[in-house]
């Protein structure tokens, strides 16, 4: 089967202007748990985008020696303690409830390290709503994840009732393969890994690179499908595109847009992959919005989170 383009008519059915009584809860609450010293960037991006992208609420869980900087470049953001979500694989103030938040995403700039995976093992177990993981989140789960002699994706994953979205590019694909024995990766088209990926793991995959593809979780509506993305340019070949996608896609999944659901207008859908496809197809039409103003070479992350208003503007009208 032939991947299925992603095209803006498609999200022109799916998507849907907001309603007159909305307020800030009505868009989401989503915590990005990410940055980390030296790479408190990510972050910032992270937090930029999904703010861009219409959720409602946004707070950052990050070092507190961050605060500092994520509230400066990004007023509009919360920051809570990290430390305090999670200590020793248990929440140690229960005034730090990962529940009340309807999307979390995980892994942008947080460092490859123990405690990044020790982080996210919690979240997989303890949230009841959709994550979202990228970067260092992917990296840590494949060099960790094996310690406890057993397949990390398929317990704390694969049976999650809420979504799991994983955003790889092509280096954490190989990775993800590797770790779970499935080798071959050079011999496999990226059609096949996205695919192998998404059915072995239980995610949503979306393979970032030229022309991202998107694979459905198993179970999933739309199992069996890939969808190709042909929106974006050479110039989001740059340090923080990523962030900036995962910002996008967890704000989605949070509610910060209103999709049409079996007819009617709702902020919640079932179809995670359209949530994530949706998602690509904005990052790469905002970073072809930032190419026609300033070019592709001087082209950075922060000109995409920029122009993603512009591109939801001509997806839904405002």
């Amino acid at each position: 089967m032939e991947p299925i383009e992603t095209t803006m008519e498609d999200l022109k059915k799916m998507m849907v202007k907001r309603p007159a009584d909305s307020h800030k809860g009505t868009f989401g609450r989503v915590l990005l748990i990410c940055g980390s010293p030296g790479m408190t960037g990510a972050a910032v991006l992270c937090a930029k985008a999904t703010l861009r992208s219409g959720a409602g609420l946004v707070t950052a869980a990050l070092p507190v020696e961050l605060f500092p900087i994520l509230q400066t470049a990004v007023p509009e953001a919360m920051c809570v303690d990290r430390a305090l979500i999670h200590e020793g694989g248990k929440a140690t103030d229960p005034a730090i409830d990962i529940n009340k938040y309807d999307a979390v995403a995980i892994g942008c700039g947080m460092g490859d390290n123990r405690k990044t995976f020790e982080i996210i093992e919690y979240v997989l177990t303890e949230y009841k709503g959709p994550v979202v993981i990228d970067a260092d989140g992917i990296n840590s789960i494949c060099r960790f994840g094996k310690e406890k002699g057993e397949d990390f994706f398929s317990r704390h994953i694969a049976g999650r009732a809420a979504p799991t979205v994983m955003t790889p590019h092509p280096g954490e694909a190989g990775r993800i393969l590797e770790y779970m024995d499935l080798g071959g990766y050079r011999d496999r088209t990226r059609e096949e890994r996205a695919k192998l990926i998404a059915e072995k793991t239980g995610a949503t995959v979306i393979l970032k690179g030229h022309e991202t593809l998107t694979a459905p979780a198993p179970l999933e509506e739309g199992e069996g499908k890939l969808y190709i993305n042909r929106t974006g340019n050479p110039g989001m070949a740059t340090g923080g595109s990523g962030d900036v996608l995962t910002g996008v896609i967890a704000a989605l999944l949070g509610g910060g847009v209103a999709f049409a659901k079996d007819g009617k207008e709702t902020n919640e859908t079932d179809k995670p992959a359209d949530i994530a496809r949706a998602g690509v197809y904005i990052h790469g039409r905002a970073g072809d919005l930032a190419a026609e103003k300033r070019g592709e070479t001087g082209m950075t992350a922060m000109d995409i989170v920029d122009n993603l208003p512009e591109a939801f503007k001509e997806i839904i009208g405002q």
